[in-house]
């Protein structure tokens, strides 16, 4: 099952992927509004939306956990096996930080997860598989454990082929897609994927 999750973060005019459920985390329920959607789940404390929607989930503004992991812990109880998250890039450079964090979460949980915006998409690979890219435009390929070790790539200007690349260095940053898909593979450690699309 694919859901997908609104935050609270910046709003832009990102193309909906279809889903099979829709959770608005705060804010998030001002954008399914303002794209004509309506939320299966709307969650949250609510201060940023500075009102509570009728049938919501209500939780407290002291909590331990922010109103879009609340909602990615919801999308896997309802049983997600993908999860498409929007707007939430943008504002607070905290939550924006903690959003691209969650991806680990959702992937230590064996739930496929993308972070979805106007001009990027972000997702937390190891193994292989192909990703979407756009010919011409930047890939980059941030290191997430302490190592990670690259042993191929396909669609790219410069080949990350057998390179064990370190958190910390830059070493990955603006490579250039040649073509609209981009294939990695990733014998050891995890590197998040970015796309500008």
């Amino acid at each position: 099952m694919k859901v997908a999750i609104f935050s609270g973060g910046n709003f832009d005019s990102v193309k909906i992927m279809p889903y099979d459920k829709l959770i608005c985390a705060d804010k998030g329920y001002l954008y399914a509004k303002k794209l004509n959607l309506t939320p299966d789940v709307v969650l949250g404390d609510f201060d940023s939306l500075g009102y509570t929607p009728k049938c919501a989930e209500v939780y407290p503004t002291d909590k331990n956990y922010s109103d879009t992991q609340l909602a990615v812990i919801k999308a896997i109880s309802l049983g997600a096996t993908e999860i498409d998250i929007y707007f939430s890039l943008g504002g607070r450079i905290d939550h924006e930080l903690f959003n691209i964090n969650i991806l680990k979460l959702c992937k230590d949980k064996g739930v496929f997860t993308r972070i979805i915006s106007e001009n990027s998409y972000m997702t937390l690979i190891s193994g292989k598989g192909s990703y979407p890219s756009k010919t011409g435009n930047f890939v980059s390929l941030v290191p997430f454990s302490s190592t990670a070790h690259i042993t191929k790539s396909e669609g790219l200007k410069y080949p990350l082929d057998n390179l064990v690349v370190k958190k910390g260095e830059t070493l990955t940053l603006s490579n250039v897609a040649t073509d609209n898909s981009v294939y990695i593979e990733v014998l050891s450690g995890e590197v998040l994927y970015i796309s500008f699309l």
